[in-house]
Order: C-alpha cells, then structure tokens, then sequence
C-alpha cells in the first residue's frame, strides 16, 4: 500500500509478539489444561506490549493469531481507561465457560474480569451459536446481538440497519471492533465457510467504526495467510491490509 495523500505512513507503526516458542512447546502438549496454560501465556505476552500503547493514547490494530487475543486486548484497554464496550463482527460469540483459556471465551473472561462492559455480536450464526451461549447474550446485561440470517438469508434488515443498530449501543463509550474471518465468505481461517459476508463489509465495518471517535482499537482475528493456496496468499493479505485502512481512515474523516 503507498504512501500518499489519503495515508500517511508517518502515523502508523509495527509491533509484533513474538508467540513462535509457545507454539512451538504446544507440539508436545496433549492434554486441555496444559493447552489452556499456554494460551494464558499468550495472553501475558499480548497484554504486556499493548498496555505501553493503550497508555500513551495509540491505537492499536491487531493482526493475525486466534480470537483468544480479544481478552489480552480489553484487558490491555482497560488497564488504562476502566471498562470498555465491544462489537464483535463474527458468526460466534465466544464468550462460552470459564473453563480455562481458549479462542470461545475470550469475552466471557473479559466480563468476569471486569474490563468488558456492553457487548454486541454483529452476524452471529443462528446455527453456529450453542444454547449456553445464546442464554449468556440474551440474559447478560447489556449484551445484545443481530444474525447473520436476518439480513443474509431472511431480509428483515439490510447489513446497515443492523451495524447501525449495534454501533450506537457501543459508541455510548470507548469500544473495540473486533473481527473473526471466521463470517467472511471463503476465506480461509481456522473456521473457513463459504457462507458468510465480505471483505468489503468488513471494511466498510471498520470505517465506520473509526467515525465514532470511541474506537479505542481494530481486531482482525483468524485470517491465515498459512491456509490460503499460494495463488491467494497476496490477495488475502492485500484485503487484510485494505481493512485496516479504511479504520485509520475512518479515524480520520470524523463527521464533525
């Protein structure tokens, strides 16, 4: 992507946590707790070097890794300006049992730990979704959702009606987008589907975003450029790219 009059390389920087031991030593383990200790590992390592970020008023866009980022990232968040809200572009909630750490319940122990306030989930999956979890949106305050098939399948509503609805829940307050190519047609991720929305949505989505001027950081889980056959790796990573461009742009062009 250039550097030209509608991006200004100068603001952007680059991080990257270094995982590859961890997973490395997640080879060898084969039963569920010690998985789950080295997930919370991962979690220590995300949060330690987005917390300097989140203090000095950076932004941060993650890249990459699994959906188990989210809680490092609010916890991260809100170490340095209390509670925070989230919307969540996926076909799953996750935010099943605290059962130990893994990618289905990253919100769930961002709640209990206090740094998750309102919740929304934009295309959750009528038939992807558990009951458990489907209770925990339904009854958890401030937690509200809108289906995938509401719009895709059914037609009660337009993708707009329902973005729209969800962000003025969240933009009451700071908020992370977070988003799971999981829901993104075809595109490879550890859940790939061929149902699903597009990389326009999503990008459409994360400018939106940026507009309010409440959101705190941009999420992109679950891409894997490692899944995509090799004539798509460069496409997948071009539109990986485009979205996260159009959330500094969005941060950019506030509509006041």
């Amino acid at each position: 992507m250039p550097m030209n009059e509608w991006l200004n390389g100068d603001s952007v920087g680059w991080l990257w946590v270094d995982v590859q031991e961890v997973q490395a030593k997640s080879q060898s383990v084969h039963d569920l707790d010690g998985l789950r200790k080295l997930t919370s590992e991962v979690d220590s390592r995300v949060q330690t070097a987005l917390e300097p970020l989140f203090a000095k008023g950076q932004v941060p866009i993650l890249i990459g890794g699994g959906h188990n980022n989210a809680y490092p990232l609010l916890m991260a968040a809100a170490k340095a300006g209390g509670p925070l809200h989230a919307l969540n572009f996926d076909p799953h909630p996750d935010v099943r049992a605290l059962e130990g750490r893994h990618s289905g319940n990253g919100f769930s122990y961002a709640k209990a730990a206090g740094a998750l306030d309102r919740y929304a989930v934009l295309g959750l999956s009528e038939h992807g979704v558990n009951e458990a979890s489907l209770s925990a949106l339904k009854e958890t305050k401030d937690w509200t959702y809108e289906t995938y098939e509401s719009w895709g399948i059914r037609g009660e509503q337009s993708l707009d009606q329902a973005r729209e609805r969800l962000l003025q829940h969240v933009q009451v307050g700071r908020f992370g987008l977070e988003v799971c190519a999981d829901g993104i047609a075809s595109c490879p991720s550890s859940a790939m589907s061929h149902v699903g929305w597009s990389w326009m949505d999503v990008a459409e989505t994360a400018y939106r975003a940026g507009q309010t001027g409440q959101c705190t950081y941009l999420h992109l889980a679950e891409a894997s450029v490692g899944l995509a056959r090799p004539s798509e790796q460069m496409a997948l990573a071009k539109s990986v790219a485009y979205s996260a461009i159009q959330f500094i742009r969005g941060c950019q062009n506030l509509p006041w």
